[in-house]
């Protein structure tokens, strides 16, 4: 599996009930074994989460799949994410 880095932009206003609708997303990527990191910018809207899957054409299925993705004015980029180091890795 590889890993991607979604970045989520958003404005201050995007309603409550679609970032709720994102976050129970990210609790179902979770529950699926996908879903490695996540969370909000400090300061500010917007956060990122980082996920495993098969392919490129897998992982944009997922982002494509955020309910946030309903606003218009949310963008998401994705990047593939090649970890060199990982503590938790060196920890073990």
């Amino acid at each position: 599996m590889k890993r991607y880095l979604a970045i989520v932009t958003r404005p201050a206003d995007v309603d409550p009930e679609l970032i709720e609708a994102h976050k129970r997303y990210l609790q179902s990527l979770l529950q699926d074994g996908r879903l490695l990191l996540s969370g909000p910018f400090a300061g500010g809207p917007g956060g990122a989460y980082l996920f495993q899957a098969a392919d490129a054409a897998a992982a944009a299925a997922v982002v494509a799949a955020d309910p946030l993705q309903s606003d218009p004015r949310v963008e998401i980029p994705l990047r593939e994410w090649v970890i060199r180091l990982d503590a938790a890795e060196v920890k073990a």
